[in-house]
Order: structure tokens, then sequence, then C-alpha cells
């Protein structure tokens, strides 16, 4: 696992359990980084500096690494219930009758899948159980390299979005 997944990892356990820790602790080498269990709290090292945007750690990930560590940390997809036609359009026609899409497969494939446009932009949700919290991913590229590798893959993350609330 290269340094920049560690350190999402490390920020996003810290959002999950509500915890903020400092940007320095990720660049330092020599530092003393939080300890994470495995139900997800953390303990704090003593900083002064500015905590880390998960948003900004998650876009700096391909969707698969940053998918991978949310699942990873209890984080559970959203389903939308209207994702097949929000996807593929009338997905009787293009995916029951013809099978003509190539996304047919996709909301299957990616619950947290909530639409996608034609020119490759499409929006993710995530929620943690138990919490109000809510991770809203945005991402660009060719949805159906989502399993690639992050040297091979076309969809990128956009932009994110933790909120707390409905």
């Amino acid at each position: 696992m290269d340094v920049k997944t560690v350190a999402a990892a490390i920020a996003l356990a810290a959002v999950t359990s509500g915890c903020q820790f400092s940007a320095s602790t990720l660049v330092n080498q020599h530092a003393t980084l939080p300890t994470v269990d495995r139900i997800g709290s953390a303990t704090q090292p003593k900083s002064t500096s500015a905590p880390v945007d998960i948003e900004s750690t998650l876009e700096s990930l391909s969707y698969l690494e940053a998918r991978a560590l949310l699942l990873e940390e209890g984080w559970s997809p959203v389903v939308s219930k209207t994702c097949n036609e929000d996807v593929v359009g009338s997905y009787e026609l293009q995916c029951v009758a013809k099978k003509i899409s190539s996304w047919c497969h996709l909301c299957a494939e990616l619950p947290e899948l909530q639409t996608c446009t034609s020119n490759g932009l499409c929006a993710m949700q995530f929620s943690l159980p138990g919490t109000a919290k809510k991770i809203s991913i945005a991402t660009y590229g060719d949805i159906e390299t989502w399993r690639a590798s992050p040297e091979k893959t076309d969809l990128m993350i956009q932009g994110a979005k933790l909120t707390e609330g409905n």
C-alpha cells in the first residue's frame, strides 16, 4: 500500500470515528500516527496543524482506491431505486429486451452509483451506518474502468463532499 493510500485510510478512519488529526502527521515520516483500531476509534497525537480535509484526501485517489477505503472503514453504499433508469435511460428496452447498452450491469456492480451522464460524469454516495454522515462523490472518466488498477483506470474523483444530516 502506498503512502497516499495509507494517509487516506488514516484520514477516513478519523472522520469515521469523529476525530480530527493534523496534516503534518502525514507529512512527517517520524511523527507518531494516530492509532486506529478495527472498530474505527482513533487516538490523537498532539499537534497544532490544521485538520486533514477528507474531501481532498478522497479526491487524491482513484475511485477504486477511495471506494475500497470507504467500504473497509464501514461505509455503506446508498442505493438509488432509480439507478438503472438514471444511468442507462430506458433500462427495459436497452438492457432487458435488446441488451444493447454496455452500462446495464453498472448499478448492480456499484450499488452506490446514483446517476451518470453520457459524457462521463457520475454521482456516487455512501453513508456511515449509525450516524447521519454521508459522502457524495462526483467522478469523471470511463465508468467501465472502475475496477482497473489506479495506473490504468480512467475513472477519477472530481469532487467529494462529507455531510452530516439528511
